[in-house]
C-alpha cells in the first residue's frame, strides 16, 4: 500500500515542520487557524501507555476538551477513544495509534529542543495511522497556568499543554502563525502560558471534515433514564440503545465497564450521564440524559477539615440520599492516629444539623484480619454537624466525656478529569466487617482515607493523599501520620510528622467493585503485602 508520511516536530520552545497545509481565513474575525491537506475523518482510537513518568491522565484530560467542542455545528462526535496499552515506542507502520514515551524519534535523534513528534500516515487521502512520542530525556510535569520553572532556571514542560497541541495534530490542525498568522491558539508553534483550546482552536476544530454516523457505520445511540427524576437516594436505570450495534461503550459521570450498555446508578445531586457507542466503523455520538434528583438534604459528602492552621486531622463524610456515614481522623493523648465513626444519625427538621452517636471499636491487625475479633463496643459520645453554608459547618462533639467544637470547611484539593466516579464508602463486605476506605473524589484526585486496626488491634489509619490513573487503575503512595493530641487540647500542626508507609493501587471493576492492593515498606507492617476486594457499602 503506497502512503505518506507527516511528521509534526514540537520543539522547546515551539513546534517544527509541516507539509500539505491549507489556510482558512474567517472573514470578520482574526480566527486563522490553518488545516492539514487530511484530517481521519472520524473518531481516532489511542492506545496509550504513559506510565513511567507521569502516566496517562493529562492525555486523557487534552483528548476530553477536544472531545468537548465537538465537530461541526454542534456536539456531533468525538475526536478521540482513549484506550490503555502497555506497548510503547511505536515507530512502525502497523495500523494501530499510539501515545507513548520514547527516547528517540524512531531511532533518529529528538534534538536538544524537541518535546515531542506527531507523525500521520495516511492513504489516498485517508489518514490510516497516528502516533505521538514525547522525549523521555526532558524534564517532565502536570499543571495548569502559566509556565513554571525549576530551581536551576530551566523550564518545567508541561505534558498537559503540549499533550493538547500534539492531539490537535492529531486531529488534523497544524500551526496557525507558521503559515503567516497572528492569533492566540494552542496549535501556535511556539509553547507559551497558553494551556487550554482557543477560540481558534475550537473554530478550527469544527472546520474539520469528519464523516457523519450512518446506519452502516459507527453507531448512533440513544440513551435512557428510569425513571428520570427521583428523590435523594434513589436509584436509575441508564440503558444505552445503538443502531448499528455497538460493541463497546465509552461512559461518563459512571463507573460502568466498556463492555456494559447500562447499569444502576445512584445519584447524589442531579447529574448528566453521557455515553459513546463504539464499533468497527469507530465512534458514533455523544449520547446523554439528564436524571433530576429532588427532596432531602444537600449534598455534604466530601472531605472536611479545619483548615491549614489545624492541619493533620479531618473527617470524611459520605452520604446516600439523607443517610451519612461520617469517619473522624484524629489523634490520641500519645499523639497516634486513630478514628471513631459515625455510622448513622439523625436530621433536624430543618435538614441543616445531623446528629449522631459515635464508636471507636477493636479488632485483629489488618495483616491478619478476622472479622470474628471485630468488636464495635458501646458509643464513647456523639457529634453533632451543624451546616451552615454549603461548604461550611461547626462540629460540635462529646467523646469519652470531653466536649468542644471545631469550625469545619470542605477541603479542597482536585483537578483533571477521571474515567470513572467512585466516590463512596468501601469496605470489604461483611465477611471483613470492621474496617474500610473512604474515597473522597474531587475531579480526577481520590483522596482514600484507609481506617483499619494496628498490631494491638486498636484503630489507625493511613491515607492515600494523591495518585494517577491508569486506565481503571488507581494508584500511589500511602502515608501514616502522628500528631497533636484531640480531645481536650489546643490543636498543635506543628507537630504532624508524616512516614511514607508503601504504595497502593485501586482496579476498579465495574461501578460498584475494585481491588485494593497494597505493599507497606516501612513500619510496624513492613514487608506486608496483600489483595482485597471490596466493595461500595451500602447505608
Amino acid at each position: 500500500m503506497n502512503s505518506v508520511l507527516r511528521i509534526a516536530f514540537a520543539r522547546l520552545p515551539g513546534l517544527i515542520f509541516a507539509s500539505g497545509i491549507v489556510t482558512l481565513l474567517v472573514s470578520g474575525s482574526t480566527q486563522a487557524f490553518t488545516l492539514m491537506r487530511s484530517s481521519p475523518g472520524g473518531p481516532l482510537t489511542m492506545n496509550l501507555a504513559m506510565q513511567g513518568l507521569i502516566g496517562n491522565q493529562p492525555v486523557i484530560d487534552a483528548m476530553t476538551k477536544w472531545n468537548q467542542v465537538g465537530i461541526g455545528s454542534g456536539l456531533d462526535h468525538a475526536f478521540f477513544v482513549a484506550k490503555a496499552s502497555g506497548s510503547r515506542g511505536s515507530c512502525g507502520h502497523n495500523e494501530t495509534n499510539e501515545v507513548t514515551w520514547s527516547g528517540t524519534n524512531c531511532g533518529l535523534a529528538f534534538g536538544g529542543s524537541t518535546l515531542a513528534v506527531t507523525t500521520t500516515w495516511w492513504s489516498s487521502g485517508r489518514v490510516i495511522e497516528v502516533d505521538v512520542l514525547f522525549n523521555n530525556a526532558k524534564n517532565w510535569s502536570s499543571y495548569g497556568g502559566p509556565l513554571q520553572y525549576n530551581g536551576d532556571g530551566s523550564l518545567s514542560n508541561d505534558l498537559n499543554r503540549v499533550a493538547l497541541h500534539e492531539l490537535g495534530h492529531a486531529a488534523g490542525l497544524d500551526h496557525p502563525d507558521e503559515d503567516g498568522q497572528s492569533v492566540n491558539s494552542i496549535m501556535n508553534s511556539y509553547i507559551g502560558n497558553i494551556d487550554t483550546l482557543q477560540a481558534d482552536d475550537i473554530a478550527g476544530a469544527h472546520a474539520i471534515a469528519w464523516q457523519a454516523a450512518t446506519n452502516g457505520g459507527a453507531p448512533v445511540c440513544v440513551l435512557t433514564a428510569s425513571p428520570s427524576s427521583l428523590d435523594a437516594g434513589g436509584a436509575s436505570l441508564l440503558a444505552a440503545s445503538c443502531t448499528p450495534a455497538a460493541t463497546s461503550y465509552a461512559w461518563a459521570n459512571t463507573s460502568f465497564p466498556p463492555d456494559a450498555s447500562g447499569g444502576v446508578v445512584w445519584p447524589k445531586q442531579t447529574t448528566n450521564y453521557a455515553v459513546t457507542g463504539i464499533n468497527g466503523s469507530g465512534a458514533g455520538n455523544l449520547a446523554s440524559v439528564m436524571v433530576a434528583v429532588t427532596g432531602g438534604a444537600a449534598s455534604y459528602a466530601d472531605l472536611w477539615w479545619a483548615g491549614s492552621a489545624e492541619n493533620g486531622w479531618g473527617m470524611s463524610m459520605h452520604q446516600h440520599g439523607n443517610n451519612m456515614f461520617n469517619v473522624l481522623y484524629v489523634y490520641d493523648n500519645s499523639g497516634l492516629p486513630q478514628w471513631y465513626v459515625m455510622p448513622t444519625g439523625t436530621w433536624d427538621n430543618a435538614l441543616a444539623t445531623y446528629i449522631g452517636l459515635v464508636y471507636q471499636p477493636t479488632s485483629a491487625p489488618l495483616n491478619a484480619y478476622t472479622p470474628t475479633s471485630f468488636v464495635p463496643g458501646a458509643a464513647v459520645g456523639n457529634v453533632a454537624i451543624n451546616f451552615t453554608g454549603t461548604s461550611t459547618a461547626i462540629l460540635r462533639y462529646t467523646i469519652n466525656g470531653i466536649s468542644g467544637q471545631k469550625s469545619i470547611r470542605r477541603q479542597v484539593f482536585g483537578y483533571g478529569i477521571a474515567p470513572l466516579d467512585v466516590g463512596d464508602m468501601w469496605w470489604g463486605g461483611t465477611s471483613e466487617n470492621g474496617w474500610g476506605i473512604s474515597l473522597t473524589q474531587q475531579s480526577s484526585i481520590l483522596f482514600g482515607a484507609w481506617f483499619t486496626y494496628g498490631p494491638d488491634g486498636r484503630a489507625t489509619w493511613y491515607v492515600l493523599p494523591n495518585g494517577r490513573w491508569d486506565g481503571t487503575i488507581y494508584s500511589g503512595s500511602f502515608y501514616r501520620t502522628s500528631g497533636s493530641p484531640w480531645l481536650g487540647a489546643i490543636y498543635d500542626a506543628s507537630q504532624l510528622a508524616v512516614t511514607e508507609s508503601g504504595s497502593m493501587s485501586l482496579s476498579f471493576i465495574g461501578g460498584g467493585n475494585a481491588i485494593m492492593t497494597y505493599a507497606f515498606t516501612s513500619g510496624p507492617f513492613a514487608g506486608t503485602t496483600q489483595i482485597r476486594q471490596i466493595v461500595r457499602q451500602a447505608f
